[in-house]
């Protein structure tokens, strides 16, 4: 008898079970399948190559940070591949025009304002029985996934909440405190009751929270700021990124000079399914310039392929993969932006510099459609 089977019989001892076969250890477990973004920078910097299924996902950031539009991204590069997206607009703020700027088929998600948090539950777990229930019967491809995206978590009051507060004092600091304790309870509990229905199927559950600044000696979670709702998705979920509003983007000198764009910085805090601590940018435009409205992914590829020392910047001159020399990175980005077949291989590159070692197939639907 060897050593190896020696373990197998003494581990199938431990867990008590009539056979090896019927033994399950850390090897049985699925892999993680993860989505290729739009954003080939946080490609990389989640270190696993895109978007993790199986997983509760905390994106939080101080507002207007960009968290909806990126989220927005996720479900965009979700429908790319022919999966399922939800989203839930607690704040009720999402117009058409914006999301299909960034890329989303309007038509192909499921939409959600909920009244109260019961109903934004109730909502989520329907939409997850389906699914799941799609899958069993064969109506719902076996290999495909589902993007829950909740926007944002913390907001729509309990039922009891919004009942009580019609006849209390709203101006009592004690019992906004205490409210505020049983929002932060029921998001703990639907936390804890969401995770093995997500861990056991292709689904990813997004929830994006606001953060409000706090002395740095009374923060749970970082010096200078803590994410509302509660502690429960900072703690519990297994993929935890921020996002901040970085440098403007403008265009243009003197009297002529306008805002075109912003850059936007995300820091992978917390990942089980990687590395983290990992940092990465993408970049929105408004339209008015040489950014289009919405993402900029040329720029954030540009970027990164410089980063991964695909491209040359040192100088004034940039030379692309195609052997393109244009002067200073405006022109590169540009160049980027008008050629798809530039974009899709320097998009492999990237890819393969970062996580692969087997070379990878140029696609040609990898670049950014102009259609809206």
């Amino acid at each position: 008898m060897t050593k190896t089977s020696d373990r197998m019989r003494a581990l199938q001892r431990i867990a008590n079970v009539e056979s090896t076969a019927k033994l399950v250890t850390l090897n049985d477990l699925p892999d993680t399948q993860v989505v290729p973004t739009i954003f080939p920078a946080f490609n990389r910097a989640i270190g696993i190559g895109g978007a993790p299924f199986r997983v509760t996902w905390l994106v939080h950031g101080p507002p207007a940070s960009g968290k909806s539009s990126f989220a927005a991204g996720l479900v965009a590069s979700f429908q790319k591949l022919g999966h399922y997206c939800g989203y839930i607009d607690a704040e009720y703020t999402v117009t058409k025009p914006w999301f299909e700027s960034l890329g989303v088929k309007i038509d192909d998600v499921l939409m959600h304002r909920p009244y109260n948090f019961e109903d934004m539950v109730n909502t989520v777990d329907m939409w997850v029985d389906g699914f799941v229930e799609g899958q069993r019967l064969g109506d719902i491809d076996s290999g495909a996934g589902f993007i829950i995206v909740a926007d944002t978590i913390h907001k729509p009051p309990c039922a009891a909440e919004m009942s009580v507060l019609k006849d209390e004092d709203k101006s009592d600091p004690e019992l906004g405190k205490g409210w505020g304790r049983m929002r932060a309870n029921a998001i703990s509990t639907w936390v804890d009751r969401i995770t093995p229905m997500v861990g056991n199927h292709n689904i990813t559950m997004v929830s994006l929270a606001h953060e409000h600044e706090v002395p740095a000696k009374n923060s749970f979670s970082a010096p200078g700021y803590r994410v509302k709702g509660g502690q429960a998705l900072y703690f519990e979920a297994s993929v935890r990124t921020r996002i901040t509003k970085g440098e403007k983007i403008t265009e243009g000198d003197g009297k002529n000079k306008r805002l075109i764009g912003n850059v936007h910085h995300i820091l992978v805090e917390k990942n089980k399914i990687g590395v983290p601590n990992h940092k990465c940018d993408f970049y929105i435009g408004n339209g008015d310039g040489s950014m289009p409205l919405g993402f900029d992914t040329a720029r954030e590829l540009v970027e990164e392929a410089i980063r991964c020392g695909l491209i040359d910047a040192k100088g004034k001159t940039i030379e692309l993969p195609d052997g393109t020399k244009c002067n200073g990175r405006n022109q590169a980005y540009a160049r980027v932006r008008e050629n798809p077949a530039i974009y899709n291989q320097l998009y492999i590159d990237t890819v393969n510099s970062n996580f692969f070692e087997e070379p990878t197939e140029p696609s040609e639907d990898l670049a950014p459609s102009d259609e809206v």
